[in-house]
Parts: structure tokens; sequence; C-alpha cells
């Protein structure tokens, strides 16, 4: 079902997710840290806190500026507000994450479609055991020939030459241009 890169490729990727997290699942865990934290710290300290940023502001700014201190309350919204919008955010990013790689799946299932469709063309007009290519094995150049038996052999040569016979896998490419160098080597001698 997978190939063995496919698998191999899966494996990193969630080997350097486990290690090295994305940058928006960081910034997800620390607002709904602070979140979590505006929720369940006591109010005493949340003011001791959020006054000893502000003086700390202050001293460091090197402005004028003088901000109120805080003043205790219960309310709890903005610590919901967070980590519902952290949570909300990480559902978001997972989601759309998950759509490009079912999106960058079927295109790379396409790109093997038309490799395969392309090979059976390949295979259609210059078969193994075809005339020219039998003639190509076993005969000694430096004797006659039957020229029309190299008839498949030039037609390869002229319609492979298009943008439309390329390969998409890195690997079909390469072995489809050495043998296509061959032909052009050949046919041009």
């Amino acid at each position: 079902m997978f190939s063995n890169e496919e698998k191999k490729a899966f494996i990193t990727r969630i080997v350097e997710k486990w290690f090295f997290p994305d940058f928006t699942n960081k910034l997800t865990w620390y607002v709904v840290t602070l979140g979590a934290g505006f929720i369940l710290v006591p109010q005493p300290i949340k003011l001791f806190i959020i006054n000893w940023l502000i003086k700390v502001f202050n001293v460091n700014s090197g402005l004028t500026l003088n901000l109120p201190d805080m003043e205790a309350s219960t309310d709890y919204s903005i610590g919901v507000i967070l980590v519902f919008m952290a949570l909300s955010h990480n559902i978001g990013y997972k989601y759309f994450g998950l759509q490009k790689l079912i999106f960058e799946h079927k295109v790379r299932q396409e790109q093997r479609i038309g490799d395969y469709k392309l090979l059976e063309k390949f295979l259609i007009d210059f078969p193994s055991n075809c005339g020219s290519a039998i003639l190509l094995k076993e005969h000694d150049f430096g004797n006659s020939f039957n020229r029309e038996k190299l008839k498949q052999l030039d037609e390869f040569y002229y319609r492979w030459n298009g943008a439309e016979y390329h390969f998409i896998d890195p690997e079909l490419t390469l072995k489809e241009k050495h043998c296509t160098r061959g032909v052009n080597s050949f046919c041009s001698r």
C-alpha cells in the first residue's frame, strides 16, 4: 500500500514534530498556559504579578507613564477566552494542515498515474522485443544490416523529444534521459 520511502518520510515527520514542534503549536501552548493561569491562579497572586509587571515597565521604559495598579476581580472570562481561542486556533491549524497533506497526496497520486500511463506508452512505442531493440542488442554494426529494422528506433527518436514525453518521478526521468541520450547519440551518427 505505502512504499518504504513514504513510510520513512512519515516516521521522520512524526519525530521532527515531536522533538521540534512548529511555532504555532508552541504559541498555542503558551496562550493556553496563560489562559489557564488566569483561571487557576488565585486573585492575590495575579494582582501581585500584574502590579509588579506594571512597576517594572514604568522603571525600565524611561517614560513618565503612570499605569494604574490593577484591582481584584473575579472575572475568569479572559482566561476562558484565551483557552478557547488557542484551542480553536490549534484545531483549525491542524485541520488545514491535514487538508494540505491530503491535497499533496492526491497530487502525488495523479503524478504517479501520469507517469504510469507514460511508461505504458513508452513500452508500446519501444518494447524490448521489437525489431530495433533486438537489432541493437544482437547485431555487430561493423557488418551490413537492414535499415528497415531501425524504423521503431527512428520513430522513438523523433517522438520522444517532446515536452509531453517527460516523467515527473526523478528516478524515471533519469532513466528516460539516459535512454533518450543513448538513442540520440546512436541516431545522430
